[in-house]
């Protein structure tokens, strides 16, 4: 490994303890055990079967986004691809892994290197999509959330603005989009940066019924995670209304979803209890919801590497 990769990962490993250490330093670990000890098994358990649902709309969406391309993919080897991918995300320090794999699988379809990395690409933007949207509108929704943290809905405006732009580069055949592209096209360092977007997404222009398709699923998808982490939630008997868990789910996922600690441990941990905060949540209880989430993140792992051991390739 070289020593420039080892000092990053150095450095991920001591955010995760640094966070780890200050979140738990004044929460009440007893109170923590005791309402995971507490939790209700069967809630749990259909807590931890809709992954394998999600697992479902997931390959289904990647094989329309596939199809896109003009390849023909089994759903089950898209499953069975993504549950790897899930293997690969809790072995390797950091999301890149599982997004590697998939594109691996991609090519192996039969697609060029450039369509397989598009595909995995826009399978995430689409999935931020509906991520955002359901964020915005509950943030939009919730006057109380507004008050207590007063910058996250121009901050969520930003981010939807940003990824608007991108799409308009990509996709848009009207004056906007062209404009935006010859605007982009004259600055040098935006330049390059728009070339390749254009041309690793672009084929998806002329199939944009297929991407509303993807979409849909997409908002069918991060539903389904809103509901699991309720459901975890109502396991803990933690009392919060469902239309909250439409703010703290998306925020949660994006901002773990930053490169800065080993799998989100710590920043887990953080944005959790800080969210949940906001509702009047015990720091015990959301803490308890953050360490179940993260066995259940390592259990997929598992899972995800018998997959990889016993699949066979096509």
């Amino acid at each position: 490994m070289k020593p420039s990769r080892l000092i990053f990962i150095t450095l991920k490993v001591c955010v995760s303890a640094v966070l780890i250490y200050w979140i738990t330093r004044e929460v009440d670990l007893t109170a923590v055990w005791a309402s995971l000890s507490s939790a209700n098994v069967w809630l749990l358990g259909m807590a931890f079967a809709m992954y394998f649902v999600g697992y479902y709309i997931t390959a289904w969406r990647w094989r329309i986004l596939l199809s896109a391309q003009g390849v023909v993919a089994p759903i089950a080897y898209l499953y069975q691809s993504f549950m790897v991918a899930i293997f690969f995300n809790n072995l390797l320090p950091s999301t890149i892994g599982g997004d590697l794999s998939r594109m691996y699988d991609s090519w192996r379809l039969g697609h060029r290197k450039g369509d397989a990395v598009s595909v995995v690409l826009m399978d995430r933007l689409l999935g931020m999509s509906a991520l955002l949207l359901y964020a915005l509108a509950a943030i939009s929704w919730s006057a109380h959330v507004r008050q207590r943290m007063p910058m996250l809905l121009p901050f969520m405006i930003l981010v939807c603005v940003t990824i608007a732009v991108v799409l308009a580069l990509v996709f848009g055949k009207n004056r906007f989009g062209t404009a935006l592209r010859l605007w982009c096209a004259r600055i040098p360092v935006l330049s390059k940066a728009t070339e390749a977007i254009a041309t690793t997404l672009g084929a998806f222009r002329s199939n944009s019924s297929m991407l509303y398709q993807a979409l849909g699923l997409s908002l069918l998808l991060q539903l389904n995670v809103i509901v699991h982490f309720y459901v975890i939630a109502q396991a803990l008997d933690i009392e919060i209304a469902f239309p909250a868990m439409f703010v703290i789910v998306p925020i949660s996922i994006v901002v773990m979803m930053t490169p800065i600690s080993i799998n989100a441990i710590g920043v887990r941990e953080v944005v959790f209890v800080y969210l949940f905060a906001v509702f009047g949540v015990a720091d015990s209880q959301a803490l308890a919801l953050a360490w179940l989430a993260f066995v259940f993140v390592v259990l997929q792992g598992v899972l995800g590497g018998a997959v990889f051991m016993l699949r066979r390739m096509p």
